[in-house]
């Protein structure tokens, strides 16, 4: 699986969902990272408006980023070990980036999708429909 293959612990990776009204995406993250086994993060905040019942306006983006920013920070001081305390390990993933090592990893663009696809069906979601959430990703 391509979490495997990046070497980049799993508590370093977080699935969020950002709110609107025609996709439950932060479901969607969460039920991601339980079965991954990662990080999963969704502030919830009250009153949040969309400029088209998809995106939020602005207003409600920059509380809902805030919130997220602010809950994100730990996380990321602990993985790169700037709260005091060592490191997660990361497994080294081969030479180059994460990115890199991924992309020759991956035969083709669709494995980390199809990989995921099982999940989402044993979780109730239609495994095309992620896909394409997450091919927007």
């Amino acid at each position: 699986m391509f979490l495997n293959r990046i070497g980049i612990d799993r508590r370093c990776v977080v699935f969020t969902g950002i709110p609107n009204s025609a996709l439950n995406s932060t479901e969607v993250a969460e039920v991601l990272a339980t079965a991954l086994h990662t990080r999963f993060l969704a502030p919830k905040i009250d009153g949040l408006g969309t400029i088209d019942g998809g995106h939020l306006n602005s207003r409600s983006a920059e509380l809902w980023s805030a919130a997220f920013l602010k809950e994100l920070t730990p996380i990321i001081n602990e993985c790169l070990g700037l709260d005091g305390a060592p490191r997660p390990a990361a497994r080294t993933a081969g030479q180059g980036d994460a990115r890199e090592t991924a992309k020759r990893n991956c035969a083709h663009a669709w494995c980390e999708r199809h990989d995921l696809a099982p999940m989402a069906k044993s979780a109730g979601l239609d495994p095309h429909h992620t896909a394409r959430v997450l091919a927007k990703a």
